[in-house]
């Protein structure tokens, strides 16, 4: 089991969110660490990845593979960001 201490502002966040979708704010914890868990592992096995490409690829191809890396960066900062307003 893990204490924590949060900010008086995410704990207000964290019990909103619980209650507007009628659970607890540990099951809002756990669900919100969970994803950054996953989406941690996933990015770290990406950039594993694309370490091996790079590491087996000439000087001519890393111009090509920064690029690649670039556009993977992009397609996730947008994938993350929130809805824009209408």
């Amino acid at each position: 089991m893990i204490g924590l201490r949060l900010e008086e502002e995410l704990e207000q966040r964290v019990r909103r969110i619980a209650r507007e979708h009628g659970r607890s704010a540990s099951d809002v914890v756990r669900e919100a660490i969970r994803r950054f868990l996953d989406q941690t592992g996933d990015d770290l096995e990406r950039d594993r990845e694309l370490r091996l490409i790079a590491a087996r690829a000439g000087d001519d191809d890393m111009d090509d593979l920064e690029a690649f890396a670039a556009d993977l960066a992009d397609d996730e900062d947008q994938s993350l960001a929130p809805p824009r307003a209408a």
